[in-house]
């Protein structure tokens, strides 16, 4: 039913409504926390309200559109995956990553929007102007991103328009960190500190039949430990099967290569570093060049212009520099790891690789260099697989699972997944074709359940939180919602009395950013860990709440309530499948951490759903899936 106020009015926060007469026939638009003051007057909206809940898990089908685009021949006859073409593979699927998701932090995203934020703006949009066919519009500024589409939204629709022209400000700080020649210049330096490392740590090129590619952030200081291969690890050495341990350090991240050294020190593994040579520093300019004059190309090409329409509306002008940024300066990164994935493949000639995930950077690396080769190559899944947010969705389409055509999508020869569920979703929605993907249940977990389970019953003291205080522990992540999750989180926490909340720090989270979100708040009822022992840290808590982070599997496995807040209304299997419970909407969290808390009848159905959950998800938690995949290795030699 659509809604008879015909005005509507979009503003950052309730700070702008001070200074607004609020009239019946006014409906005002959110993007900020509706609070307390605000939340009993009805026509006062949330942007997240007008996501529709998924009515199949194909909802965000976004990322499908900007891969149906890439496949269009819409130059001389060539689709844009030919036009970047490489030696005998395309750069695309290094492109469309940053391209598509919002995995740049703020204030980067601001400054250089992706197209899943772009296009998850308009669905917002077009959803109130279905629902509210307004006559007029009114604005905070046209300098925001969602202003900006707005006004072309009016225009589309004939709709009036009023700018209130109230900007923030932007920070000196966030124009200098935001600057292209500054991130440039970080990114050579930082590659060039790996090359300096390199002489100090010497070569390490000893012929084995297994090299295994790891993060820094899953590295500890024995092998045997590292989070997610180190049972893999130990049946590699319990059965003789020679293996090099490759570790690498976070580009972006300055203290990641101090961390990795440390580790490299301690357990001798192998850092990535020590592959550069000359033939790595000229490959690399080659593909920076290469990436540099197909944009200049692009960039100026009409048909590549005109064909980014999104719902009527052409996204070119929004995500143009987002393109410029990926070429002129990611271009640096990409090409580096392409080069120096090449030269790990030919100093070691490894009969396996085995990488964490096909969809990150260095996973796409190894692949498109093991293309037509006698290398094969092993993937491990190290994030969570769902229908509508993992990395891997991807159109049907066969002539991608071709390794002759240069237009090839990198995936690798087995594809390890940890249950049925995931084997689903990469057939049904990834495009995975289903003779590579091999159930074995997930390596991580074979050494982390026996430790939860033994862990016993920790005392909230531990964390400065009194035993008839209830503990509430939220994971972050970086996703898009953390800044307006957060502080409703807090609020709802302060209006419960004895509660406590403990924002456990994601490990890629902008530690800096989430303080001051939480500092914002002035709350004594919180505080943010970022060093401490997760297994313990949830075994004291009552109820745990994410986003979609995979620490809900390990609270599964405590069997804590664990509670889901989904303001983008997204399909989680930890919800479809019964472990977990949701809210939708910011407004509800608080009666959701009640329900959490207090409600036995809901524990008791959550209680029957975990079991659900780690059977479809997880296979056998039977502490063997290294096992499994040690066989799949053999298999392969």
């Amino acid at each position: 039913m659509k809604n008879t106020n015909k005005t509507i009015l979009f503003v950052d926060n309730e700070k702008i409504l001070n200074k607004i007469k609020i009239t019946k026939d006014l409906t005002i638009i959110t993007k900020g926390i509706v609070t307390k003051k605000y939340e009993k007057i009805k026509n006062i909206k949330h942007y997240s309200d007008f996501i529709e809940k998924y009515k199949n898990p194909n909802y965000f089908s976004t990322i499908y559109w900007l891969q149906k685009w890439a496949e269009k021949k819409i130059i001389n006859g060539k689709s844009i995956k030919e036009i970047l073409s490489y030696k005998n593979f395309t750069l695309w699927y290094f492109i469309e990553y940053p391209l598509f998701y919002y995995h740049l932090k703020e204030p980067f995203e601001t400054r250089y929007p992706s197209v899943s934020r772009v296009t998850y703006y308009l669905n917002i949009i077009k959803t109130i102007f279905d629902r509210y066919s307004p006559t007029k519009i009114i604005i905070q500024n046209d300098k925001d991103l969602f202003y900006k589409l707005i006004i072309d939204f009016c225009k589309k629709k004939n709709v009036k328009i009023e700018n209130l022209n109230i900007v923030e400000r932007e920070k000196l700080l966030d124009k200098i960190k935001t600057n292209k020649i500054v991130i440039k210049i970080y990114l050579k330096s930082r590659i060039l500190i790996r090359k300096i490392l390199r002489h100090f740590l010497g070569k390490n090129f000893d012929r084995v039949d297994i090299i295994i590619l790891s993060n820094e952030r899953f590295c500890r200081d024995k092998e045997e430990d590292n989070l997610y291969c180190g049972s893999l690890i130990n049946k590699l050495k319990e059965n003789k099967i020679s293996y090099k341990l490759v570790e690498y350090d976070q580009l972006y991240k300055l203290e990641s290569i101090i961390k990795l050294l440390k580790h490299i020190k301690k357990n001798n593994s192998t850092f990535i570093g020590q592959y550069y040579n000359k033939e790595v520093s000229k490959e690399s300019k080659k593909i920076v060049k290469l990436m540099q004059n197909r944009w200049d190309f692009l960039r100026n090409n009409k048909n590549f212009i005109n064909f980014l329409e999104y719902r009527g509306i052409n996204i070119y002008h929004y995500i143009k520099e987002r393109f410029d940024f990926i070429f002129n300066v990611l271009s640096y990164y990409i090409a580096d790891i392409i080069a120096l994935s090449n030269q790990i493949i030919k100093k070691e000639n490894p009969k396996v690789v085995i990488i964490e995930h096909d969809e990150n950077y260095f996973g796409k690396g190894i692949l498109v260099n093991t293309k037509n080769t006698k290398t094969k190559v092993i993937s491990l899944q190290t994030e969570l697989l769902y229908p509508s947010g993992c990395v891997a969705r991807h159109i049907k389409s066969k002539k991608v699972l071709d390794k002759n055509k240069i237009s090839w999508r990198p995936l690798a020869d087995i594809k390890c997944v940890p249950g049925n569920y995931g084997k689903k979703v990469l057939i049904n929605f990834c495009n995975y074709p289903s003779n590579v993907i091999k159930i074995t249940g997930d390596p991580k977990y074979d050494r982390i359940v026996p430790k939860l389970k033994n862990i016993g019953k920790i005392q909230k003291e531990r964390f400065n939180v009194k035993n008839n205080e209830k503990l509430i522990v939220f994971a972050s992540g970086g996703v898009l919602q953390d800044s307006e999750i957060i502080p409703a989180l807090i609020r709802a926490v302060d209006e419960l009395s004895g509660c406590k909340l403990i924002i456990k720090a994601h490990p890629l989270a902008d530690i800096k950013l989430l303080n001051k979100i939480v500092n914002s708040t002035k709350s004594k009822n919180v505080k943010v860990l970022v060093d401490t022992n997760l297994a313990e840290l949830l075994s004291a808590c009552d109820l745990f709440i994410s986003v979609h982070s995979t620490v809900v599997i390990d609270a599964m496995v405590l069997e804590k309530p664990i509670m889901l807040i989904n303001i983008v209304k997204c399909p989680m299997p930890y919800v479809e499948l019964g472990g977990a419970y949701a809210v939708y909407k910011i407004e509800d969290i608080k009666d959701g951490i009640i329900k959490g808390l207090y409600d036995n009848n809901l524990k008791k159905k959550l209680t029957r759903g975990r079991k659900r959950f780690l059977k479809e998800y997880l296979y056998k938690l039977d502490g063997k899936a290294s096992d499994r995949i040690l066989n799949i290795i053999k298999s392969l030699l």
